[in-house]
């Protein structure tokens, strides 16, 4: 499995890609954890720029995510108080 290559290769830049890969739909911090190892074991290494191009994405999405949870959240009514 790929978390025994890590567990006997921590520098294995492959399964970092394909750990990167396989998280990024469902545990982004995992995956971005993956990625980030990846590109500090083969800064310029076969998959460098797709990795770069899936962190920006993983970013893009956790922000959307962010905006979209603040405009759930309530603001507390003002009516009523006195200055």
């Amino acid at each position: 499995s790929l978390e025994h290559r890590l567990r006997t290769n921590p520098n294995s830049a492959d399964a970092h890609y394909l750990l990167g890969i396989l998280d990024a739909d469902g545990d982004a911090p995992s995956a971005r954890a993956h990625f980030r190892s990846y590109l500090d074991v083969a800064p310029r290494g076969e998959h460098a720029a797709e990795v770069r191009s899936r962190l920006a994405e993983l970013a893009i999405r956790e922000e959307a995510r962010t905006t979209e949870a603040s405009r759930l959240v309530p603001v507390p009514s003002v009516e009523g108080r006195r200055p």
